[in-house]
């Protein structure tokens, strides 16, 4: 309306459509879900069944293993296949399995074994599911409000990390971690259901039946390897995967040891991470204005690696410790979300409509398929040099990934390009 600040109307119009608040509000129920999980695992494992660093690196290598084991293939399944009854299932997939470890919990049968299981299986459909969604948005949000939609997604996103871990570490004060994770498999039927009632019209996708799902495979990666925007922005990533996983391996368990915080502190640190997050997602669009992307995007990677490398130090000031990584985190999560918001909304914008579920899963691959080998050598690292100097490994790893993407030429980037059909536009 004539009058209203561009914020309010385009809030206005994203939120009318209905189709749109469903698959938003599927993904604020998921990742609300996700985050309470996300803590109440390690919580689980460190404190019920006693693991040490390799364990919990452990944990972090199967919880991964998925999209390694699976990530291409599953891209070419989503490129053949409607994207909306994928989330479906693997929302309701997801659900069951993790009910497995309340109910093992009760009959007092829970082990390392059944959690490896367990996280091996969500973390496929984890996969699933996000491979999915990044090819169904563009479905749902017309092209030119992309990133307005990825920005209200990514915003809830950041709330739920806010919220999240908090109510995690509360959950696991109050009912016990066992029974903190039914909260998530709650959720993400939650989730499901919200999707399920969605209208949007998706075609059948048109399969090519001579084509080979090695040669779709072949095909994603080829463009990915010759998109001269995707190529940096995924090699960036992969490094963010790999030493981000080599500091989470023993975070928590840093935090637990040698820190000696609650667990309800331990969810008030990713809290704060979520803070920044959101903070940071909301700022995106302005700062991209003012600076242009490849800067922000730069900038925003450095700030990242050298504010992480001040929680290793907490050690050192146990009073002060608490208030360190709470801020350190805040500040972290406020300078990775324009670099990753922009490097989402680049990935789909500049992906053919039949290749986005290659592309995304390529994505996911590359990025996620590392992760494992991040936590494998966090968890040994954290037992044969510390864990506070593991946590500075995986930040120094951090800040050399930034320093590298503020060579590549992305960082004179001013404008978003849009690939359509053979040319470009600016937008």
């Amino acid at each position: 309306m004539v009058g209203q600040s561009i914020v309010l109307r385009a809030r206005a119009g994203m939120f009318g459509d209905r189709n749109f608040r469903l698959i938003w509000s599927a993904a604020t129920v998921s990742a609300f879900g996700y985050y309470v999980t996300d803590i109440a695992i390690p919580l689980l494992a460190i404190e019920q069944l006693d693991v040490n660093s390799f364990e919990i690196g452990l944990i972090r290598v199967v919880q991964q293993l998925p999209n390694l084991l699976f990530g291409l293939f599953l891209g070419v399944l989503v490129d053949r296949t409607r994207k909306r009854p994928l989330m479906v299932w693997s929302d309701i997939v997801r659900a069951i399995v993790l009910l497995a470890i309340p109910l093992a919990a009760f009959r007092d049968v829970l082990n390392l074994p059944i959690v490896l299981a367990v996280v091996f299986v969500v973390g496929a459909f984890n996969l699933l599911f996000d491979v999915s969604e990044g090819s169904f948005i563009p479905v749902v949000i017309a092209r030119d409000r992309l990133v307005e939609g990825n920005s209200k997604i990514e915003a809830s996103y950041s709330t739920a990390q806010t919220a999240g871990p908090a109510i995690g570490g509360a959950l696991v004060t109050i009912l016990t971690a066992p029974y903190a994770i039914a909260v998530t498999a709650i959720a993400l039927l939650g989730s499901a259901s919200f999707l399920s009632r969605m209208t949007t019209h998706e075609e059948q996708p048109h399969i090519d039946h001579d084509r080979s799902v090695r040669q779709d495979i072949v095909e994603g990666l080829r463009f990915v390897r010759r998109q001269p925007i995707l190529r940096p922005i995924l090699l960036t990533m992969i490094g963010q995967s790999f030493f981000g996983f080599v500091f989470m391996a023993v975070y928590v368990l840093y935090m637990k040891r040698n820190l000696e915080i609650s667990d309800f502190q331990v969810g008030l640190v990713f809290a704060a991470g979520g803070v920044g997050s959101l903070l940071g997602t909301l700022s995106t669009p302005a700062l991209n204005r003012r600076y242009g992307i490849g800067p922000v995007m730069v900038a925003g990677n450095m700030f990242f690696g050298v504010t992480g490398l001040l929680i290793p130090l907490a050690v050192l000031i146990p009073q002060y410790a608490f208030p360190l990584v709470i801020v350190c985190e805040f500040l972290q999560y406020l300078g990775l979300l324009p670099f990753f918001l922009n490097a989402i909304s680049l990935i789909q914008l500049v992906s053919p409509d039949e290749m986005r579920g290659r592309i995304m899963s390529t994505r996911k691959f590359l990025t996620w398929g590392v992760q494992p080998f991040g936590s494998l050598l966090g968890g040994i690292l954290g037992g044969l040099i510390t864990l506070p100097w593991t946590l500075a490994a995986g930040e120094i790893g951090l800040l050399a990934v930034g320093i590298w993407l503020c060579l590549q030429p992305i960082r004179s980037m001013r404008a978003v390009p849009v690939e359509v059909g053979q040319g470009w536009m600016q937008t």
